[in-house]
């Protein structure tokens, strides 16, 4: 299973696995996966965790994902097609990412910890 597999299976609705999973492996489909970012409603609500508004920087973001145990770097996953695909240290990819994309999924730990920003808002992706 790829980080994208596991990234899928671990927050995202059941029910929409699958499909997502098949998105994520073809290229033309993969596109129309990233362009639905901006307002994703695929993802298990019981995993996402709030980001105080003070903590909504790089710095603090960055800092919330290595207190919960991210790797230095993460897999990016992002409507921002220089990016994505890529592996970004932590704290470049936040950087590169707040407020600037549609959305964007960052897998910081695989199948255990992410960050995901839209245009809706941002979360922590966590499973205990």
């Amino acid at each position: 299973m790829t980080e994208e597999d596991l990234l899928v299976h671990a927050f995202f609705l059941p029910e929409r696995r699958s499909r997502y999973s098949e998105f994520l492996m073809n290229r033309k489909h993969r596109r129309k996966f990233l362009s639905e970012l901006a307002h994703f409603r695929g993802l298990d609500e019981r995993y996402k965790r709030s980001i105080p508004p003070a903590k909504q920087t790089p710095d603090g973001i960055a800092q919330l994902l290595r207190q919960a145990g991210a790797s230095t770097t993460c897999l990016v996953i992002s409507d921002h097609k220089e990016i994505d695909g890529t592996r970004l240290p932590l704290s470049e990819a936040v950087a590169t990412i707040l407020g600037r994309t549609a959305g964007t999924f960052l897998s910081c730990k695989p199948g255990l910890l992410a960050y995901f920003e839209n245009e809706d808002g941002r979360w922590i992706l966590k499973r205990d």
